[in-house]
């Protein structure tokens, strides 16, 4: 195992090339640099080197960074930020599926999301005082709209209080 501290500068090589390529560029001149230096083809950057880079845009990368680079027995060389511990990506597996499966889980519902659209409509509490069909909802809606249309002129709200 190799470990390494480099400060990269960058000011040099990202003036060469247009405003809006410069931070593409410096990822790549991080990783040319580390090649060269490391004699290893296979590099891995941390986050917070790509974080530094992009942290002012596309156009405004720093002019230089001073990074921890360390060489594995199998020559892949990680690189972080001096005073950061790389930290390794967490890639989740996915299983393919047959085109016949996967149409089997839509029609029989097996899909985990629809298991949990399930379990969420199951648990949602229901109000009280009314049961939750169309057709009473309908009901009460009109009912709602033409107490309000009666109440909404002037007579009717007259005759209305003389009534009671």
């Amino acid at each position: 195992m190799l470990e390494r501290t480099y400060i990269i500068p960058l000011r040099r090589i990202f003036t060469r090339v247009p405003p809006y390529k410069r931070a593409k560029r410096c990822v790549n001149a991080v990783r040319e640099f580390l090649s060269k230096h490391m004699k290893s083809k296979e590099i891995k950057l941390g986050q917070q080197i790509n974080l530094l880079l992009w942290k002012r845009g596309i156009k405004n990368p720093p002019g230089q960074i001073k990074i921890t680079a360390i060489k594995d027995d199998k020559g892949i060389v990680k690189a972080e930020l001096f005073g950061h511990k790389y930290v390794e990506k967490k890639v989740e597996k996915k299983v393919e599926k047959s085109k016949l499966e996967q149409l089997k889980e839509k029609i029989t519902g097996e899909d985990k999301k629809a298991e949990h659209n399930k379990e969420a409509i199951e648990n949602v509490p229901e109000h009280k005082t009314h049961d939750h069909t169309a057709k009473d909802h309908s009901k009460e809606l009109k009912s709602v709209d033409e107490k309000d249309m009666k109440v909404s002129s002037g007579k009717q709200k007259a005759q209305d209080k003389s009534k009671q």
